[in-house]
């Protein structure tokens, strides 16, 4: 009975932060298109670029790098699964 319930909690953890990084995600897709143009990635790293008080030339090759790394699929879209994938792997660092 313990082990069924851990696994139950475990499992609704995994949905939970899923359905976290999903809602996240929907929040920076400002046209709702399903995926992150460069213009949404770059919103999403500003913040980020402004604390570390990057020049305008470095935020730029930043910003092509990153988008192009994590679009794994290379559409010109982020999509949730190559978010996920990506954040996920920064974690594992």
């Amino acid at each position: 009975m313990k082990i069924k319930l851990m696994a139950l909690i475990a499992l609704c953890s995994v949905s939970t932060l899923s359905f976290a990084n999903q809602t996240y995600f929907n929040k920076l897709d400002g046209d709702k298109n399903g995926g992150l143009n460069m213009a949404e990635y770059t919103a999403f790293t500003k913040g980020w670029m402004d604390k570390k008080d990057l020049s305008e030339e470095k935020r730029k090759k930043f910003n092509k790098n990153g988008f192009k790394k994590i679009d794994t699929d290379k559409d010109g879209l982020i999509s949730f699964e190559e978010f996920k994938a990506h954040k996920n792997k920064k974690k594992k660092k």
